[in-house]
């Protein structure tokens, strides 16, 4: 995150790369305009500039505001213990919607509270970024096992969104994966926005993606160097990070291999 002038945060999911502000992965990203948010993050800056980090670091009295009927609550990881005390509690209390655009879901308090919600009737819909749907890590069998519907994206780039939409209010947005890392080890930050407005943008915005995405990979999971992820064997990145790039990958070359054959 980036604190300007004791007045702006600029932070969210991306980071400063190249692929990640240019728009060749899928984030999402925040400007915060109130000096209230600016001391929030400045105290969690100064925690950590002092030389204390991840379990070192002490829980923030004050970390949310209420302005123009929109709530913006701060949390940082691993102090705030977010995926137990937040979103587990949000995910328990939908009513209609969860939406997840996630690069890295794997763990299993979240598993069972999908679960749990998909069995209220909710709706959900994850879409799970390429390379991490192939870690014997991920989740996102075992909630296709339980009905729960996952896409896995098939574009060059990541799904690196680290976000959830639920219910056209509440809006959750930051650098934490979904994993134990990302609560209990990591210095992360997450916003929860309860703004009707915000949400449904960002739900326009999922849902654009998902339609964009085959059905075939509710079931198969691409892989993010091959033909199947559009413009991944021409883009001159390492997509799946394993040091081959383009036609070098086994992915692209054995796919043109059997193109040449057809």
């Amino acid at each position: 995150f980036f604190i300007f002038d004791d007045k702006k945060v600029f932070t969210g999911s991306a980071n400063i790369t190249s692929t990640d502000l240019t728009g060749f992965n899928a984030n999402y990203a925040l400007l915060l305009n109130s000096p209230e948010i600016a001391q929030i993050y400045k105290n969690e800056f100064e925690q950590m500039y002092n030389g204390n980090f991840s379990i070192n670091k002490k829980v923030l009295s004050k970390n949310s505001i209420t302005k123009n009927n929109t709530s913006i609550t701060v949390l940082f990881s691993p102090q705030d213990k977010i995926i137990r005390h937040k979103l587990i509690p949000i995910i328990n209390n939908a009513k209609k919607y969860i939406y997840i655009p996630t690069f890295f879901i794997t763990d299993k308090k979240i598993l069972n509270a999908l679960i749990d919600a998909k069995h209220r009737g909710i709706d959900i819909k994850i879409i799970n970024d390429a390379t991490n749907s192939h870690s014997k890590y991920s989740i996102h069998n075992s909630l296709r096992k339980a009905g729960i519907q996952v896409k896995t994206e098939n574009y060059a780039g990541k799904m690196h969104s680290k976000s959830l939409i639920i219910d056209d209010t509440i809006s959750i947005i930051g650098s934490m994966n979904l994993t134990y890392s990302g609560e209990n080890k990591n210095d992360e930050n997450v916003v929860i926005i309860k703004n009707e407005e915000i949400t449904k943008f960002m739900k326009n915005s999922f849902i654009d993606t998902w339609n964009k995405i085959p059905d075939k990979y509710k079931i198969y999971d691409p892989r993010a160097e091959s033909i199947e992820s559009i413009g991944s064997c021409s883009d001159g990145i390492d997509n799946n990070f394993d040091g081959k790039i383009d036609l070098k990958d086994e992915g692209c070359k054995n796919n043109l291999s059997e193109k040449i054959s057809q």
